[in-house]
């Protein structure tokens, strides 16, 4: 039995030894670590990387998961080891498929779609071996839901379709019938009784609270929660971005130095001694230059000309603060700019005179291009709205996946959201004790204190004396005694 300082020394000497590539070391090391605290994620992490069977690393990555839900890398590392492990399951079941072996081929075909159901190719394959059209139509139709342009699975679900046609109608002829008995004419049952048991199957329904909304329902009309989100139509900044970002840099220094050349060749026509003398009296305030020589300045730089450049500089550096944020607003002012720099730009190049007429058209050819660089960027400052649907992501693909989301919308509020995909993931984990109370407390917030009870008792099962068991209980308890006396 070690200390804890012997299992940290071991530890911190398992690492090392991973680091430095000694994994027969490290394993030996981790493992005793292991073996002495079960609760270290650490350590189980670490022996992960070292482990040479892939179903060790898998159960050593499940307890860092366990223990540590919200462990970005070890989650990043267990999906990469399945979608490896998947993939040589997908590759054995083509070849078995291809030598003929029906059965063997559809059981590990299944194995894929059980463990991801987004896998259209095995979809294909499990048609193609189907036992009946009952399953090879499912089989179709979930390849076509996964790829609708595969005008080849169209096809196919389309011949299946036609072929049960055509067996009921041979069925029907072919039975005998019987006179004088007037059977009751069948009551059409309405789509929605199918989803009766379901109270999450409307994609419509809040995602708060899971009242049923009307598609175009801006809000719910039980909780106020908002149906509609506003999403970026680009996440990541593009390369125009940067390019038309690092233009503004330049703009920018442009007009800085514009702004100094000017008062420089102004001092150099009017004979001043020190060009900054003259800001004062261009900016309207008190200054020390003569009178005659300033009368004469004017006439060479009017004052209006210099008020529009600084004003020029002063706002291509807050669209140079402001550009990166990508607000709405700043690209418009990011456009007014270029346009506003054109116009100034051309008003300045008029009033110069020889080789100063260059530096004038090198400022014109900059601010037509932030012209330009507007509208390549549009999509990086604006966004588009989306109504928040209530299914399940379409990236999450298994336990771990659904159960972060669900945390994800649980904390957004979003309960009838986050319940739909802690089912789902309980599906996957059935024996985590914290997904059983996660679920439940969903319910609680929703109001539907049966199933909370119900996702309790779960909990409750595999973790008897858990102290989160006791106070979701307890809250439970306290809930619907409030709701009782209300």
């Amino acid at each position: 039995m070690f200390q804890a300082d012997q299992l940290s020394e071991r530890l911190e000497r398992g690492i090392a030894a991973a680091q430095e590539g000694n994994r027969e070391l490290a394993r030996r090391l981790l493992k005793q670590v292991v073996d002495q605290d079960e609760r270290n994620a650490r350590a189980w992490f670490w022996l992960s990387g070292v482990v040479d069977d892939p179903n060790n690393r898998e159960v050593c990555l499940q307890h860092v998961l366990e223990l540590e839900p919200d462990n970005v890398a070890a989650y990043e590392a267990l999906q990469a080891l399945r979608r490896q492990r998947l993939e040589q399951i997908l590759q054995t079941a083509v070849a078995a498929a291809q030598k003929g072996q029906r059965d063997h081929a559809r059981n590990l075909f299944r194995q894929v779609v059980e463990q991801d159901e987004r896998q259209v190719e095995a979809w294909i394959w499990l048609a193609e071996l189907a036992p009946d059209l009952d399953e090879r139509e499912i089989c179709l139709e979930n390849a076509l839901v996964l790829d609708p342009q595969n005008e080849a699975v169209r096809r196919d679900l389309e011949r299946v379709r036609r072929l049960r046609v055509e067996i009921a109608e041979a069925r029907a002829a072919a039975r005998p019938r019987l006179v004088g008995v007037s059977p009751e004419p069948e009551v059409p049952v309405p789509a929605a009784a199918h989803s009766v048991s379901d109270p999450f199957a409307d994609p419509y329904g809040c995602p708060y609270c899971g009242v049923a909304t009307a598609p175009e329902d801006r809000k719910c009309h039980a909780c106020g929660g908002k149906l509609w989100l506003r999403y970026p139509k680009r996440q990541e900044r593009s390369s125009w971005f940067w390019v038309a970002f690092s233009l503004q840099v330049a703009l920018a220094a442009w007009n800085t130095i514009g702004v100094v050349f000017l008062l420089m060749y102004v001092a150099y026509r009017v004979g001043a001694d020190q060009a900054y003398r003259l800001v004062p009296a261009y900016l309207g305030l008190p200054s020390a230059v003569p009178r005659p020589l300033l009368a004469e300045a004017f006439a060479v730089l009017p004052r209006s000309v210099f008020l529009a450049s600084l004003a020029s500089l002063l706002l291509s550096l807050v669209v140079l603060v402001g550009l990166y944020l990508r607000g709405r607003p700043f690209f418009f002012l990011f456009l007014g700019n270029g346009v506003l720099s054109t116009v100034l730009t051309v008003g300045v190049t008029l009033q110069l005179r020889g080789q100063a007429i260059l530096c004038g058209l090198g400022g014109i050819a900059m601010a037509v291009a932030l012209i330009w660089l507007a509208f390549q960027i549009q999509d990086d400052f604006f966004s588009e709205e989306k109504r928040i649907l209530l299914r399940p992501e379409p990236e999450a693909v298994e336990g771990h996946d659904f159960w972060l989301h669900g945390r994800r919308f649980a904390k957004a509020g979003m309960w009838a959201l986050a319940a739909v995909h802690l089912r789902k993931a309980l599906a996957w984990l059935p024996d985590n004790a914290d997904l059983h109370l996660d679920l439940a407390l969903a319910y609680l917030q929703l109001g539907r204190y049966g199933d909370a009870e119900a996702a309790l008792a779960g909990g409750r099962r595999l973790d008897p004396r858990g102290r989160r068991v006791q106070e979701v209980s307890a809250l439970l308890e306290r809930v619907r005694a409030q709701a009782s006396q209300g």
